[in-house]
């Protein structure tokens, strides 16, 4: 049985420069630097961030993001064959949107998971038979984030329960020789995974899975490898432009276009070894690999990062590394919880302002 050799790229959208970039100079133009790469391996996966349609109503007190039907033509030539469609904005123009995109993916043989008609469609995984291996595919979308989570009555994305997502992992265990977890997870923005988003990672490696690949935080972060599996806890954009929606106005910076594409050989046995291939994106938001020195500082940024997850008391190094503050480790705690939280913190920060105002006005 040969092994086969997976690519995994971090999210995709097709929308604003991208756009223009496919209608002036055709669907393989964004991925024109990349192909190369991609083409290496046997099978692509990726994080579609939004629906393929132009149609359904956006939802209200959001940035809704979308792309033209037609540029499932890019995703195609690109070669991706498997994409994850549990996350914050598959919804975002309502079902029908997510029909249109699930009728355009059928169409050109891409498969999908991670989202449906409701939990059950939305749990159900993708299984790819490739050089006589099963690979299965699971995805689940945090709530907190903002994801529209399915119910037994409701259409949406699987939840990012561990509950459930153990249960599924040990089903399709019997039913593939490698389980791969696709998670949208964590805070924007953020260089370092939640302390609770590493003990529902190793618990879910522990259950069956080979590889996790996470989503959502926009940046880079840290790769685990925890005792037979791999832990990507963040891939980053791999192609996603500058966003203008209503009062919304999202400028990529420079580490909003940093990314990897992670390759892997996949085995009976499970994931046999891995490596990265380094993408910063260009000023029309298409990623390039990188070569020499510039690949080098990427590569070394992924290092960096990973050697957090050598430390005894990771949770002591989060709290003092986080970028947001006011943000806690929400683990399996409820939104009122986020608020309560943040309230909190902006207490805190009112209180020793005052007390730094009045030992001022005591010494002056």
């Amino acid at each position: 049985m040969k092994n086969v050799r997976l690519s995994a790229v971090g999210d995709i959208l097709l929308t604003g420069m991208v756009a223009g970039v496919i209608k002036s100079k055709g669907p393989e133009e964004p991925f024109v630097f990349v192909l190369e790469e991609l083409k290496k391996s046997d099978l692509v996966f990726g994080n579609l961030e939004g629906p393929l349609s132009n149609c359904g109503n956006p939802l209200k007190n959001k940035c809704c993001l979308y792309s033209l039907p037609e540029t499932v033509k890019s995703l195609k030539s690109a070669g991706l064959g498997v994409l994850s469609l549990a996350n914050n904005h598959i919804f975002d123009y309502g079902y029908k949107a997510f029909e249109d995109t699930i009728s355009l993916l059928k169409e050109n043989n891409i498969s999908w998971f991670g989202a449906g008609k409701d939990l059950e469609e939305a749990k159900r995984p993708a299984i790819l038979s490739i050089n006589n291996l099963l690979i299965g595919f699971l995805g689940y979308s945090w709530d907190f984030i903002g994801s529209i989570n399915a119910t037994k009555n409701r259409f949406g994305t699987a939840p990012l329960n561990e509950k459930l997502i153990l249960e599924d992992i040990k089903k399709l265990k019997k039913k593939t020789h490698v389980v791969i977890v696709s998670l949208h997870w964590g805070y924007e923005r953020e260089r370092y995974p939640l302390p609770s988003q590493r003990k529902l990672a190793h618990r879910i490696i522990d259950a069956g899975a080979s590889l996790i690949l996470g989503h959502h935080p926009h940046v880079l972060q840290g790769i685990e490898s925890y005792k037979k599996g791999i832990i990507v806890y963040s891939l980053g954009n791999f192609i996603f432009p500058d966003i203008v929606y209503k009062n919304y106005r999202i400028v990529q910076k420079p580490e909003n276009k940093e990314s990897i594409i992670f390759q892997c050989n996949i085995s009976k046995e499970g994931i046999d070894n891995f490596d990265i291939a380094p993408i910063m994106a260009n000023d029309l938001f298409q990623p390039v690999v990188l070569q020499n020195k510039d690949k080098d500082l990427v590569a070394k940024k992924i290092k960096e990062l990973s050697k957090a997850f050598e430390l005894n008391n990771y949770s002591y190094f989060w709290k003092r590394n986080r970028t947001r503050k006011d943000l806690p480790d929400m683990g399996e705690h409820s939104v009122f919880y986020l608020y309560f939280y943040r309230l909190y913190y902006k207490l805190i920060k009112k209180l020793n302002k005052l007390l730094v105002n009045q030992i001022i006005k005591k010494y002056e």
